[in-house]
């Protein structure tokens, strides 16, 4: 008696090769996209993940404009430019009070990859800075 061939079968298979496939190249594909991000060096490292030179003053300048304390006053009463050397943070600028300087600082302190800060350029005036 001849065996019959069943392509439905067949058809399940190939589908589920080829699934397979595709599912593990996926993955491949991330976590070779998560190597990369490691091998970037923390100071290095900008906030969407990619290699900067000032990667470290982004990310400290993002958080401090994103910090639920200083959003809505910066440029008005706190006026800062970030910049690094290496993991040391360079603050420059002006804000109206001592408050704020010390919320800049803690902020700063909390981004990963920060080893030092140097806030000695930062004068405080007591209006607004605009």
């Amino acid at each position: 008696m001849k065996s019959k061939f069943d392509w439905g079968n067949c058809l399940v298979a190939m589908t589920m090769a080829i699934s397979w496939f595709i599912l593990n190249a996926c993955q491949e594909r991330n976590i070779s996209s998560r190597r990369a991000h490691q091998n970037i060096p923390i100071e290095r490292r900008a906030p969407d993940g990619t290699y900067s030179s000032s990667g470290l003053a982004k990310r400290v300048d993002r958080a401090l404009r994103e910090d639920a304390v200083l959003q809505g006053i910066f440029e008005r009463y706190v006026f800062i430019q970030v910049s690094q050397k290496g993991s040391k943070i360079i603050l420059k600028g002006t804000v109206s009070s001592e408050i704020y300087l010390n919320r800049v600082i803690e902020v700063t302190q909390k981004v990963r990859g920060v080893k030092e800060i140097d806030y000695t350029q930062i004068k405080i005036h007591k209006e607004p800075v605009n």
